[in-house]
């Protein structure tokens, strides 16, 4: 038994998963910037008997208000109090990787790159922390991906019922905690329930909306706001400092438009390494294929490679 454990432990995928874990303490107990103390502040204030909408307007969503303010009253307020919830949200994403990663049939050594990897470009954005929202809503997309792989094929009722329900829970508890991400999670799991469960496909997709509704009810109710103020509060008065409900609706259609704006005008470094990457991927994909017998062939494709990748190099990235 300890020799299985041990073995479970040590193995590539752990370590990688650890790994991350450590590199999460370490950003989380240096992290310093301009926003450090409001959410302490929102929950003080609400642990005070105000109201996050009615009386502060706030725009934020209250579930991590909510489980600051719990923090709060379990573990008081000193500094390392405060760093908990961040090393338990990076603990439940690294887990949630790793979990994720174990559906996969590759190498351990391949799953193990692809934790690190997953993990370390879900945190590459200047504003990431894991003592706020970003890494909360994060746990909630890697353990709802977890239960769609679990759903897939699933022809048992009362467990495709038990996951839509858990996916529920999990899509209402991310519209509490950031709207935009948490309604992209609750299409994208409403899209995917009927090509992945084979039994009550209907019945699941009412349990995960029902579910979802309830969760975000409950969670608004926890704050002692009103729903309407709630909704006038995180939804239009947000979207006004945003630039409006047209603007939150218009910016997500034309970001892939300039995203490639931006890749092929104003980012020639990134344009290259994709170019060379792509004609990279085209030698074992494409050029190794062709029936060229003996080493004449594998010269001449060896050029049919190499000269558009030189090409390439020589005549974009030089510019």
């Amino acid at each position: 038994m300890f020799s299985r454990v041990k073995s479970v432990c040590l193995s590539p995928q752990a370590l990688a998963a650890g790994a991350c874990f450590l590199v999460a303490v370490v950003v989380t107990a240096n992290v310093q910037t301009a926003g450090d103390g409001q959410w302490y502040w929102y929950a003080t204030v609400l642990l005070a008997g105000k109201k996050l909408y009615s009386d502060l307007h706030a725009v934020l969503q209250p579930l991590f208000v909510l489980e600051t303010a719990a923090f709060i009253k379990l573990l008081g307020r000193s500094w390392i109090a405060s760093k908990v919830p961040a090393l338990i949200h990076a603990s439940f994403l690294a887990l949630g990787i790793r979990l994720v990663v174990r559906h996969s049939h590759w190498p351990a050594l391949n799953q193990a790159g692809v934790i690190a990897g997953t993990f370390f470009l879900w945190i590459f954005f200047g504003g990431f922390r894991f003592d706020d929202y970003h890494a909360l809503t994060g746990c909630f997309v890697v353990y709802s991906t977890l239960s769609l792989l679990s759903l897939e094929g699933c022809s048992d009722s009362r467990r495709a019922l038990r996951l839509a329900a858990g996916l529920g829970l999990l899509c209402g508890l991310a519209i509490t905690t950031r709207l935009n991400d948490g309604l992209l999670l609750f299409l994208t799991v409403a899209f995917l329930i009927p090509f992945l469960s084979r039994a009550s496909r209907l019945a699941c997709m009412c349990v995960s909306t029902a579910v979802a509704a309830g969760v975000i009810v409950l969670v608004v109710s926890l704050t002692g706001d009103s729903f309407r103020d709630y909704i006038n509060n995180t939804v239009f008065h947000a979207a006004g400092s945003k630039g409006g409900m047209g603007a939150l609706v218009l910016y997500p259609i034309l970001l892939p438009l300039r995203a490639l704006r931006y890749l092929f005008i104003e980012r020639e470094t990134e344009l290259c390494l994709l170019g060379l990457l792509g004609l990279a991927a085209s030698w074992p994909l494409l050029i190794r294929r062709i029936r060229w017998p003996g080493t004449l062939g594998w010269i001449a494709k060896g050029a049919v490679w190499a000269i558009p990748a030189l090409g390439f190099r020589t005549g974009r990235c030089a510019a």
